[in-house]
């Protein structure tokens, strides 16, 4: 037991471990419909099932979905390069901001971002982690101005690049159809102005009040993703 300790607090990576739960949701959602149906992408009726942000249940009160669609992608493509940004960009916020406030980031923008796409699209239907991915990005381009002119340490990234990567990334989602941009602005809002908030790793010691705001936004993405996951297991039993 003391081993599984030490093990998890060494080497737990919560990037890694949303990879593998975005991955795992797809293939149960994915493979019954290709064989059964031959169907390329993931089937709608499972996406509405295991949790998708769709408009009319959530206006019946099923709110957890704003959680659970952060974890289903409705392609191949769409899983691969949504997981392939998470991969590279979760990891660098992991390393200089920490494993929980990378999961406080990515819990609370996704919901955010989740709640815009509803509020503008609020009888449409959306899934992914490119919302809470842009919340991850608003952060980083948060910091990256406050370092400019204050004690923080320097992160090692361009500001001037991130703009770009932003600005192409969103050029990209209203050109290309299909994308639900709003979530990416909703995440990429509320990540640069959580961004404010939190703090690298090398920070120096947070005063009081920082640290009891950034406990309550951890609790509230603990809350979140517990309400999430009820919703789910009571929705798929309930099939």
């Amino acid at each position: 037991m003391n081993q599984l300790k030490y093990f998890l607090k060494v080497n737990f990576n919560f990037t890694y471990a949303i990879i593998a739960i975005c991955t795992v949701l797809f293939l149960i959602v994915w493979i019954p419909y290709i064989f059964l149906a031959g169907g390329i992408d993931a089937n709608p009726v499972s996406l509405v099932n295991f949790g998708a942000n769709f408009g009319s249940f959530v206006q019946m009160g099923e709110y957890w979905r704003l959680i659970t669609a952060n974890f289903l992608h409705g392609s191949v493509l769409h899983l691969v390069f949504n997981m392939y940004s998470l991969y590279t960009i979760g990891n660098f916020v992991e390393s200089y901001f920490s494993r929980t406030k990378f999961f406080t980031i990515f819990i609370l923008t996704g919901v955010v971002a989740s709640f815009t796409s509803y509020i503008f699209n609020n009888t449409g239907f959306s899934v992914g982690a490119s919302g809470a991915i842009f919340g991850l990005l608003g952060l980083l381009l948060a910091q990256t101005i406050k370092t400019q002119n204050s004690y923080l340490p320097e992160l090692p990234i361009d500001k001037r690049n991130l703009i770009l990567i932003i600005l192409l990334n969103l050029v990209f989602g209203f050109i290309v159809p299909g994308i639900d941009n709003m979530a990416h602005i909703g995440g990429l809002v509320s990540g640069f102005l959580l961004g404010f908030v939190i703090k690298t790793e090398n920070s120096e010691i947070d005063s009081k009040y920082n640290s009891l705001i950034k406990k309550i936004l951890l609790a509230l993405a603990v809350v979140f993703s517990v309400y999430g996951f009820i919703g789910l297991i009571l929705n798929l039993f309930s099939h």
